[in-house]
């Protein structure tokens, strides 16, 4: 699900900005979605094929409606077709395919979903506190060029990807930037790198004080800056890790100093 060229050890200087903001005791484990899901859910499918399709069934009902209004409405104003961008054009053709008893059992399996996340992912007190947090990769500093020529968008919305990990589960998340990526071309560029950090469903204020406070604490960046890159360059905090052929290296804050 998270084909990055970051690794869980790269990620060893987040968790410890982590453990200082929650303080001694806190467990750290590392779990595979698709171990648990085999384990836990109750279907012989495994995760990614159950919810392969769950994304497109729930939106591409309420959104040919939605579509095909606007359309309409268009012809009727001004008598022709809008025009519309090759995103739209895409849609225009797949949409119209769709069926609504499809709505229906999207969300059938997002409310499976759901179930087995706050059962075996991230489960809640009593007092409704979230008993973990949950870490993904997000961006991994590689460059996404706007002036490469892209081809017509074909791509549904099928699949389980690792943005549909907070949504499906209605769980809240942040995504946060740990440090800078360079790549080496005609120049050095540094591209930013991030992670999410999701906490139980109701724990959206809760997650979000945790981040700010560890991030101040363990003196993380919490200002974008104006310029080619979002955050100070401080050789003097940061952690570099390179890749084997030393085109790459990404620079993470230590709190150790």
């Amino acid at each position: 699900m998270w084909p990055f060229f970051l690794t869980v050890q790269d990620l060893q200087n987040v968790c410890c900005h982590l453990n200082i903001a929650l303080g001694p005791g806190v467990e750290r484990t590392h779990i595979s979605l698709e171990k648990i899901w085999a384990e836990k859910a109750g279907t012989q499918q495994p995760i990614g094929q159950y919810l392969n399709q769950t994304f497109v069934n729930i939106y591409a009902a309420d959104q040919w409606q939605l579509f095909k209004d606007f359309v309409a409405e268009y012809k009727d104003r001004f008598g022709r077709s809008p025009i519309l961008n090759p995103e739209g054009q895409f849609k225009m053709d797949f949409l119209q395919t769709t069926k609504k008893e499809l709505q229906d059992r999207g969300l059938q399996e997002q409310n499976t979903y759901k179930a087995w996340f706050d059962k075996h992912i991230i489960t809640t007190d009593e007092e409704g506190c979230s008993n973990a947090l949950f870490l993904t990769p997000w961006s991994s500093g590689e460059p996404d060029y706007r002036d490469t020529y892209r081809e017509r968008p074909s791509w549904a919305g099928d699949g389980f990807r690792y943005w549909f990990v907070c949504p499906y589960a209605e769980a809240p998340e942040m995504i946060i930037p740990i440090g800078q990526m360079s790549r080496v071309t005609h120049q050095r560029e540094w591209l930013p790198v991030a992670i999410g950090v999701m906490s139980a469903k109701g724990t959206d204020i809760d997650l979000v004080e945790l981040i700010r406070d560890m991030m101040v604490e363990t003196g993380m960046e919490t200002q974008v800056k104006v310029g080619r890159t979002p955050f100070q360059m401080r050789d003097d905090h940061e952690s570099v890790l390179k890749q084997e052929d030393g085109q790459r290296s990404l620079r993470l804050f230590d709190p150790s100093g």
